[in-house]
């Protein structure tokens, strides 16, 4: 039972740690992180936990899964996220740095 609590709510709470470490982003990044990652994570979350309550046997290996899945797709927006932030500072410090043709 304490295996299953910590499997559930992992992803929520790595989710709300991870708002602290997204303030350095564009406020667009942001914004998307936010409402992508949310829906996500909650949404994952109450799969899992209506799967396990209403599947049986089955369900609790079902909602173990699909934690499992939230976490890789949580994990990978994160670094996508990370890596466009990235990119995009990378080009707009090459746009600065441009001088018009003489």
């Amino acid at each position: 039972m304490g295996v299953a609590l910590v499997v559930l709510t992992f992803p929520s709470l790595l989710y709300l740690a991870s708002l602290f470490l997204i303030r350095k982003l564009r406020k667009g990044l942001r914004w998307f992180y936010v409402i992508l990652g949310g829906l996500l994570v909650f949404g994952g979350g109450a799969c899992a936990v209506y799967a396990a309550a209403y599947a049986g046997d089955q369900g609790g290996i079902t909602a173990f899964y699909l934690q499992l899945l939230t976490l890789l797709v949580l994990i990978a927006l994160a670094l996508g996220v990370v890596v466009l932030q990235a990119v995009w500072t990378r080009m707009d410090r090459v746009r600065q740095n441009k001088t018009p043709l003489k």
